[in-house]
């Protein structure tokens, strides 16, 4: 695969980079995934034993109770949460935990939605670069990210996305 470069809207402004981590299938935080380390552990889930902290998380969208917000507020919190989400449909629960975690906690990352055709590329990535409402997709990590100590392997500088 070629770089490619993709625009969504940005939900949760903020720059990210890391391994890109891609499921077609929705995913309940509540129930299937991990809150103290990051590990999804939904059974039925294709990405079942998958860690996503420091991973850009690819996914249409979340799944089930609005207590999904808490658990992505848990994982920004215990810094285990992936480095950006990035969906295909409009999600508020998952981008209202990073928007609650962000308010009290100064703890956020970048949340954007693409359109379906766009989401459809991100399974030809292995690596992602994100600046607010960009994407940039690649088959290796920048020299940013390679040299990167890996607790340091993403940085966060979000501010709310203004309305649309």
């Amino acid at each position: 695969m070629s770089d490619v470069s993709l625009t969504g809207r940005s939900l949760v402004r903020g720059s990210a980079q890391g391994e890109l981590l891609y499921t077609d299938v929705g995913l309940s935080f509540w129930g299937g995934v991990d809150p103290f380390s990051g590990e999804i552990i939904d059974c039925h889930h294709p990405l079942k034993g998958q860690c996503l902290a420091g991973r850009i998380l690819a996914l249409p969208s979340g799944r089930g109770s609005c207590t999904g917000s808490s658990v992505l507020l848990e994982l920004l919190t215990g810094q285990n949460a992936p480095s950006a989400l990035i969906f295909a449909e409009q999600e508020e629960i998952l981008t209202l935990g990073v928007i609650i975690a962000e308010t009290l906690f100064e703890a956020s990352i970048p949340v954007l939605f693409i359109s379906p055709e766009a989401f459809a590329t991100l399974r030809l990535g292995k690596y992602a670069c994100i600046e607010n409402e960009k994407i940039h997709l690649s088959d290796t990590p920048s020299q940013e990210y390679s040299a990167a100590e890996p607790a340091t392997r993403y940085s966060q500088q979000s501010t709310l996305a203004p309305p649309a």
